[in-house]
């Protein structure tokens, strides 16, 4: 895709301040050239080889990252999202030793983002491990159910204060 502008890097005035002024123009003058897709009309070598080595690459990147940048904006400007069984399935991969670059080449991806659900989705599970860890702990310490004598059911040997005038042990501290 040809585009009508390029960036002038205000690095390339190192090059042209060291010329005299009619090799600088002719310098500044085939870097426009350049810019705007048209081919070299100069015989001078050394403009050659100053565009060649250090004006071209820069005019050549700018204008990818612009060609990549239109492209990925006529497609809604992010990459297509994946389900939550797709995430699942990526998961699933990395945990099966699959690098994030062949993961992202299995789902048309980026590898950051395959990084992104893997740290997610890992989060998640040891959230969940932690948790359930959690509820075994307190079923272990809860205290005891019981009925008193008028059949009334506590979860709490203090909210029982029939229990409190049995004079029954209370226990200080549970075991964990």
């Amino acid at each position: 895709m040809a585009n009508n502008s390029f960036v002038f890097y205000e690095s390339w005035s190192k090059f042209i301040d060291k010329k005299d002024r009619e090799t600088a123009k002719e310098l500044v003058y085939q870097i426009y050239r350049i810019g705007l897709d048209k081919d070299l009309d100069t015989d001078n070598e050394e403009i050659i080889d100053i565009i060649d080595a250090f004006i071209l690459p820069n005019i050549k990147g700018a204008k990818r990252r612009y060609n990549t940048a239109v492209e990925n904006g006529s497609k809604g400007g992010r990459k297509p999202k994946t389900s939550a069984e797709d995430d699942e399935r990526i998961y699933q991969l990395h945990k099966e030793g699959w690098t994030y670059a062949q993961i992202a080449e299995e789902f048309n991806i980026d590898k950051n983002t395959v990084g992104e659900r893997v740290r997610r989705l890992r989060k998640k599970e040891e959230e969940l491990k932690t948790k359930n860890q959690n509820e075994k702990l307190n079923e272990k310490t809860k205290p005891e159910t019981f009925i008193d004598k008028d059949k009334n059911i506590s979860n709490s040997k203090l909210e029982n204060k029939d229990y409190i005038e049995k004079e029954v042990d209370i226990p200080l501290h549970y075991n964990f």
